[in-house]
This record gives C-alpha cells, structure tokens and sequence, in this order.
C-alpha cells in the first residue's frame, strides 16, 4: 500500500512539474508574440494554417471561423493581440495603442491617446461606391485634454483617405470636436461634373454635422452610411443628420486611420476608446443599424423615437414628425422619450419640450412652461414617438 502511495505522489510531482513546464512555454510564446505585435510594423501571419475543420474532445466539438456578415469589408474587436480583422478577409491593421473594458464588459477594447492604427486600403470597397462604418466609442472626460484644443479642433476617430495630386481626399472622415459641447462631424470629398461635361478633376469637400451631443464618460454608437448621394448619420441607432450630396464618390485606393491620423497626434490627445468597428461595402438598413445600436438607450427601443426638431415652433414640430410618427406624449416622454433624448445631448436643463397635449390645443410643454400669449414665438423640442397599434 506505501509503494502505491509513493507513486501516486511521485506521478503527482511529475504532473505538476510538466504543467508548470507547459505554462511556461504558453507564458514565454505569448509574451514573445506580444513583444512581435508591439515593435513590428508589418502584419499578422499565421504560424500554422489548416483547411479543414478542428475538433476537439474526441470529435464531439468543432472549430469554426465566424460567420461573414454580407458586404462586410472588415471588422476590428480589439480582444486579441494586435488589430487583426475578425471578419475572415485577412484586412489586418496595425498600430500602437492600449487596452481598455469593452462595451459588453467580455474582452477588451482599444485606447487612443496621441496614437492611431492605420488599415491597409480595403479592395472591397472599390467593389462601388455605398458603403458602411458602423463602431462604439468612448470618450473619457480629461481635464487636461479637454483645452488641449481650441474649440475649433476636430479630431478625428476614423478617416479613410489620403493625398492625391495635391487633393486631401475624405471617404469619409468621422471626427469629434475638442470641449464642450461634443458634436460629430463627417466629411466626404466628392467630385464634381466638369463644365463641359463628363467629369473633370473639380473637387469638393461636403460635411456634415451631428445635431446630437454624444455623452462623455459612456459608450455612444456612431454609424455613417453612404448610399448612392446620400450622406447619413446615426448616433445610438437613430437618425441625427442626412444631406445629398452635390457630387459623386471618387472610387480611389486610401488606407483606413483609426483613433487618429499622424497630423492630430500632437493637438488630439483626448483618451479615446474604440470597440467593435465594421467596414462594410453596401449601404446599412435603418434596422441593421439599430438592431447593433440597442444597448446604448438602455432598453428603449432605437425605432421608438426619432428626433424632429431642435429649436422649432410647436408647429415645425408637428410637422416634423414623419409618417407613422407623433408628437410624444407626456407619458411617452417619461416612460423612454426623454431618456433618448438625454444620452444623445438633445436636451439640457433648460429645454422647452413639446407634448402631444399641447399640440392637441390644452396642457402644457414638458419643461413646464405654460402656452398662453405669445406661444406661438416659443421654441422648442420636437420629439417623435411611434404609432402603437
């Protein structure tokens, strides 16, 4: 019985002694893949490719890559080692930058603070002229690089473009601006149809800009959508800004810069955090989009609301509400309208905000502001709910 006893410890000691071997040589490959990942400027290669499938515990589970969205180009999750694209077309990026908690609170995302990643040009985005960027961002609240700027600066988290025969070329350009308030800009070069028909090498430089004021200190989700001329804007799910563009887009060969550009390093040093960032080659649907949108309303509906109008009479408003859409009650307000309007920055202390009672010709504004004489000279909020049938 002693000798099974002193072989039972002896396998024991053996065990551990090849786990704690193993662990180390996980340990050692791991930190020489991450001292690879932070000082090379090259690419992600694989040391070892298979064809087929991988299964594990005697067959009874498989290894399989993601499923490929439809017309994803790229797509940037920050949980691994480097910026390695998630979506299965080889689209690696590469940069510096650290790590912070994701969205979800399950891997990590990036931290850009006088720094940026930079992706190769994508060749399915000269595939045509729609296309899609869609990710979560996070901008922490710095003291110190809150004045960094002046209040014109505009940093930049994704722009795709580059110099071309003396042209800064924007396709697009999704930037924040630096202090308070925070508003979003998006800006595309376009190219115009020459005087004498056919197009000519005529230029110009569209934009637009958020009516929204994505909060600081949480995660906000930005998706820009470029369909035939129309230039979109969603903040959280819901349709900020839409403009037509007056030209077309040029379809040109331009790398990808995230979380900033080599020119902004030095004036943009606001910590800005970037997680689950999507390249598409087609024009996103309103539903794809608030589908991907929802946690950031806490539990209201992106379709719920729309915006209809910032500083409008009571009629504007009305009329602002599309087909299929009201004047918010003052029970719709208080039960998620209002909750909307706060995380995108369309309300402020201040803020007159019409309700369906008043536009019904009795109540009162949300803000307390009773209509008397004079009413019609009052400006306000126009939020749109949905008809509920």
């Amino acid at each position: 019985m002693w000798r099974l006893r002193i072989l039972a410890i002896v396998l024991s000691v053996l065990r551990q002694t090849c786990a704690d071997d193993a662990s180390r040589s996980v340990l050692e490959a791991v930190s020489s893949a991450n001292s690879t990942l932070q000082t090379s400027t090259g690419f992600v290669s694989c040391d070892v490719a298979m064809d087929g499938r991988v299964c594990t515990n005697g067959g009874t589970h498989m290894l399989l890559p993601r499923a490929k969205l439809f017309g994803i180009c790229g797509h940037y999750n920050f949980d691994l080692q480097g910026m390695l694209d998630a979506s299965g077309n080889e689209q690696h990026g590469q940069g510096f930058f650290e790590r912070g908690p994701s969205l979800p609170a399950m891997g990590s995302s990036a931290v850009f603070q006088s720094s940026f990643a930079a992706i190769p040009a994508l060749p399915c985005l000269l595939e045509g002229r729609d296309s899609s960027y869609t990710f979560w961002f996070h901008l922490l609240r710095d003291a110190a690089s809150m004045t960094s700027g002046s209040q014109d600066t505009w940093c930049p988290m994704l722009h795709r473009g580059g110099t071309e025969n003396g042209t800064m070329f924007r396709a697009p350009s999704i930037s924040y601006s630096v202090g308070h308030p925070v508003r979003i800009k998006v800006e595309m070069t376009t190219r115009m149809a020459a005087s004498g028909g056919g197009w000519g090498e005529v230029f110009k430089h569209e934009a637009i800009l958020s009516h929204g004021v994505p909060l600081r200190n949480s995660w906000n989700h930005v998706a820009v959508v470029r369909h035939g001329s129309r230039l979109r804007l969603y903040l959280n799910g819901i349709l900020d800004s839409s403009y037509e563009t007056t030209g077309d887009s040029p379809l040109l060969e331009h790398p990808v810069f995230v979380g900033g550009t080599e020119g902004t390093r030095d004036q943009c040093k606001a910590p800005l955090m970037m997680d689950e960032l999507r390249i598409y080659n087609r024009a996103l649907g309103r539903d794809e989009i608030t589908a991907e949108a929802a946690p950031a309303l806490a539990g209201v509906g992106p379709a719920y609301v729309r915006l209809g109008c910032l500083h409008c009479t009571l009629q504007e408003a009305i009329d602002a509400c599309a087909e299929g859409y009201h004047i918010c009650t003052s029970l719709e307000q208080h039960t998620g309208a209002l909750q909307v309007a706060r995380v995108n920055g369309w309300v402020s202390k201040d803020t007159l905000v019409w309700t369906r009672a008043v536009a019904n010709g009795g109540g009162s504004a949300s803000s307390g502001v009773a209509l008397g004489d004079g009413s019609e000279a009052a400006v306000g909020l126009g939020i749109c709910c949905a008809d509920l049938h």
